[in-house]
């Protein structure tokens, strides 16, 4: 900052111009430069860096390091080859911009003046020593109205415009002593110092109320708002004594009580081997506090019952026409319907029979809904149609006859029917409409009947004997695919054996055409030599009449020895 001359109060901006790839720390390894940079100028008298032999190039922390102390915003000007890396660069380092560089540098004071005015409609908070155990969450309120859960910037100010930053500060883990955030805008100089000191207690455990007489005449010792039951003693207030609790302990018990086995805790039995609550609360001093359920209400003084378990039609509870009861919908239903679903209707004028003699269709003994077919009477005795085969149903009797299926474990709370197992279903006086039919986790076929009469809970048949699907042998399997496989493999090497043969017998008349039209030319063979040769003697004068001589030699074979070979001389 020396050597350059800016001003503290001046907002620094740097221009970096490059057209080629950046170098960072231990890049300088490669020319044997192994020591770390120490972040100074190093500076001579025409400011040229000194030291680019000496030391490393600097870090990307080291940057973003000095950048924030001296408030300088970089601005990168690049080709566009490494425009994609230093706009990486540019969102690490707070502050900084980056923009596409022409290749004559024509428009670098566009980039300038593009950056600097970016930089001025912009507010952006960055923390300076982050404390390690100390968390930030930030909410930026900017000029607009705009709440930005999560940010620390905002953008498109103007001048005159105003924003607020919402900090809230958590510490993960306790920090002994006190410790210092600064906060500050990117690129100016103010800064918001934070003294954080954790408290590693809480106050209201300094004082308790020993024997206090908010815990039920001082049976516990009230400590931040909660009862420290004394031993023997449990509740949120102490106000239970451990051999009259439940077995879950109550709620907020805090005593050293070991839940209890008194008298009270059969009050919470519907029957001695009964789970306490039904399963579906917890015993409290004698009182059942039943959970709470997602499908509706669980009550009673055991938790027996719900408004949720009655019968459905068309997934509705008692066909949106009663009010679920402890199970039944039978004795609440809505005016003008009546039966175990509410969905007979008292008008007679609704009424579809498939005859006379099944539904009686005389006054008001016929109740049925209208679009709906009468099967036997109108008071849903011994009827199954597909309003009453319900998944839940159908679950009841897994769970009642085969202890299978997702209501197993409350069963007995879940399924308010009587359940018969008979060798025959109840007769119908027509061809078993009323038969409801589903398939167990054997793939086996149960067939069941749904009877609603005068009890008050309804009553499942089902038949004893279910129609099982043998499953396939698994020896026939292997034994038919290995078969078929053998088969298929003889019946491929059979094709493959037919066209070899086929084309090998095409190649071969081929061969056969083409012998029978070929025409052989006659030359000397080339190893044959005749027997006789001729050889010119050179100092033969010959005769006037002969001015050459002529030498013939016969040779009657080549194996003899060559004075044995006769010479015959033409003079």
């Amino acid at each position: 900052q020396d050597k350059i001359g800016w001003r503290s109060e001046a907002m620094h901006l740097l221009v970096f111009v490059s057209d080629a790839d950046s170098h960072i720390a231990l890049d300088g390894r490669l020319a044997g430069v192994a020591v770390p940079n120490d972040g100074l100028c190093h500076l001579d008298e025409k400011n040229a860096y000194t030291h680019s032999t000496d030391m490393d190039y600097p870090s990307l922390g080291q940057l973003i390091e000095k950048l924030t102390d001296n408030n300088i915003q970089l601005i990168f000007a690049v080709t566009g080859k490494w425009l994609d890396q230093y706009a990486n660069y540019s969102s690490l380092i707070p502050g900084a911009t980056f923009g596409q560089l022409n290749k004559d540098s024509t428009n670098v004071q566009d980039l300038i003046i593009k950056a600097y005015k970016g930089l001025r409609s912009e507010v952006e908070l960055e923390v300076k020593e982050q404390l390690e155990g100390v968390k930030l969450y930030f909410t930026a309120l900017c000029h607009d109205g705009t709440v930005l859960p999560g940010q620390k910037k905002c953008t498109n100010l103007r001048e005159g415009d105003k924003v607020r930053f919402n900090v809230s500060v958590e510490l993960t883990s306790c920090l002994p002593g006190t410790h210092t955030l600064l906060l500050k805008p990117v690129g100016l100089r103010d800064v918001l110092q934070l003294e954080v000191t954790a408290r590693c207690g809480c106050q209201c455990e300094a004082a308790p109320e020993i024997a206090s007489p908010r815990c039920t005449a001082g049976n516990g010792d009230y400590t931040c708002g909660v009862c420290a039951c004394s031993p023997g003693r449990l509740g949120p207030r102490c106000e239970c004594a451990s051999g009259s609790g439940g077995d879950e302990g109550g709620p907020g018990g805090g005593g050293g009580g070991d839940g209890g086995t008194g008298e009270s805790e059969r009050e919470c039995r519907a029957e001695p081997e009964a789970p306490a609550c039904s399963g579906r609360g917890d015993c409290f001093c004698g009182t059942c506090q039943c959970h709470g359920s997602e499908f509706g209400r669980i009550y009673g003084q055991h938790c027996e019952c719900d408004n949720f378990s009655c019968a459905h039609h068309n997934s509705n509870i008692c066909a949106e026409r009663g009010e679920c009861e402890c199970g039944i919908c039978l004795l609440i239903c809505h005016a003008a319907y009546h039966g175990s679903l509410c969905r007979c209707s008292v008008s007679v004028s609704l009424c579809r029979c498939v005859s006379v003699s099944l539904c009686h269709c005389v006054a008001v003994s016929c109740r049925c809904v209208a679009g709906e077919t009468c099967l036997r009477s109108c008071h849903d005795s011994m009827v199954c149609v597909s309003s009453l085969y319900t998944s839940a149903t159908r679950d009841c009797v897994k769970c009642m006859h085969f202890e299978t299926g997702r209501l197993n474990e409350t069963c007995g709370q879940m399924c308010k029917y009587m359940l018969s197992v008979v060798t025959q279903l109840p007769d119908s006086e027509d061809v078993n409409p009323n038969v409801c039919t589903f398939s167990n986790e054997n793939n086996c076929s149960v067939q069941f009947m749904y009877s609603k009469d005068t009890a008050i809970h309804p009553t499942l048949y089902v038949l004893k004997e279910m129609d099982c699907h043998n499953p396939p042998s698994v020896m026939g399997i292997i034994v038919g695919v290995t078969v078929g496989v053998v088969i298929i493999g003889f019946i491929v090497l059979l094709l493959w054996k037919m066209m070899v043969t086929i084309h090998d017998r095409r190649e071969f008349a081929k061969f056969q055409e083409d012998r029978s039209h070929a025409r052989w030319g006659m030359s000397t063979n080339p190893l044959y030599r005749p027997t006789t040769s001729t050889f010119r003697n050179v100092s033969y004068r010959g005769t006037k009449s002969d001015d050459k001589s002529t030498v013939e030699i016969m040779r009657h074979d080549e194996t003899l020895d060559a004075n044995a070979v006769p010479w015959k001389i033409r003079g």
